[in-house]
């Protein structure tokens, strides 16, 4: 049987087994300290509330106690596309635009190292912004996330050197998409 092991969240406890401690960095380290002799853990970081700690339990519930690292790709703005059904029942909660819910698990996930939630939280977010390199693509993730304003010469100018290939890829077609306006 799995050794259990007690996390006192401020002044909630909260009984885990040993797989959940091996998958948080943090308290993996704690725990293989040789000077560690107990079976409890105290967590008062301000990151690590105890709701927040409640949703990583059911994060580690729905993986069975198992969650997997480099599974999940970003290929289209579709969560369903991007990650497996299980990150989609723990995440599909949270509002990437608005709320600081995804913002905050995002801290104690950081700060407890737990590697496989830090990375379908990028996800989420990535998820939310992606567009494939055309302007159509743009202004569709700008419909998505409410963007109305309009960039500034000085924002475009950023946003082309940054993301050099969108530009490359569109000025070899912007004669067609010119002509296709009437321009």
């Amino acid at each position: 049987m799995d050794k259990e092991f007690t996390i006192q969240c401020h002044d909630k406890s909260f009984s885990v087994p040993k797989a959940f401690i091996n998958l948080c960095g943090h308290l993996k380290l704690i725990v293989e300290d040789e000077t560690f002799e107990s079976d409890s853990i105290q967590i008062n970081a301000q990151q690590v509330t105890p709701a927040i700690f409640e949703e990583i339990l059911r994060y580690f519930s729905i993986h069975n106690g198992n969650p997997t690292i480099g599974i999940n790709k970003l290929v289209s703005h579709k969560l369903e596309d991007n990650m497996s059904p299980e990150d989609i029942q723990f995440i599909c909660k949270y509002d990437v635009c608005k709320g600081d819910d995804l913002a905050n698990l995002e801290k104690a996930a950081t700060f407890l190292q737990i590697e496989p939630l830090q990375e379908l939280i990028s996800l989420t977010v990535a998820t939310e912004i992606y567009f494939d390199g055309t302007y159509e693509s743009f202004d569709e993730m700008k419909r998505r996330n409410e963007i109305s304003g309009e960039t500034t010469v000085d924002e475009e100018q950023r946003y082309r050197e940054t993301y050099i290939w969108v530009h490359q890829y569109d000025h070899e077609n912007l004669g067609n998409k010119m002509a296709q306006m009437g321009v």
